[in-house]
């Protein structure tokens, strides 16, 4: 039987990356989106996650064994997702948040936002997750709407 794994997010830089990865090692992966669309790396399920509801017939629809979640989720949205990955009982979350973020200038609201999911995850009584923390991603460099924001990290 193969492993099915849901990704949060995946019209992301991170859940495409992800659920191409995930593809290409032999899982069946679907990804939630806001919109109907085909996703280019396994299957879409177009889900709200501000909606509780909506976000419980994603997982029953696709009923992943993993799920994958990434930054793009803020800390608002958090508690609803976590929520709904304790009632699916999923046997593994892999949670991506960021390196040093309990570390970043208070000017930095995402990072700390990022960090609260990750305690909230900690927190949140799932038998089975792990967190990574990437330092930051290589292809951002050049990235103008990441550069601007540099100097606020004081690199």
């Amino acid at each position: 039987m193969t492993e099915r794994v849901l990704v949060l997010c995946a019209t992301s830089k991170t859940g495409r990356n992800v659920s191409r990865a995930l593809l290409e090692a032999g899982f069946e992966v679907y990804g939630t989106t806001r919109s109907t669309k085909p996703l280019p790396f396994g299957t879409a399920i177009k889900a709200d996650y501000t909606n509780s509801d909506d976000l419980d017939q994603a997982f029953k629809e696709c009923k992943p064994q993993f799920v994958f979640g990434n930054p793009t989720l803020c800390e608002e949205l958090g508690e609803t997702i976590i929520d709904t990955i304790v009632r699916a009982k999923v046997e593994h979350l892999v949670w991506c948040s960021i390196g040093w973020a309990r570390n970043a200038p208070e000017k930095v609201t995402h990072f700390h936002a990022l960090e609260k999911v990750a305690t909230m995850v900690k927190n949140s009584g799932i038998a089975s997750y792990s967190i990574i923390e990437p330092a930051a991603y290589f292809e951002n460099i050049d990235d103008p709407g990441i550069l601007s924001s540099w100097d606020e990290l004081n690199f």
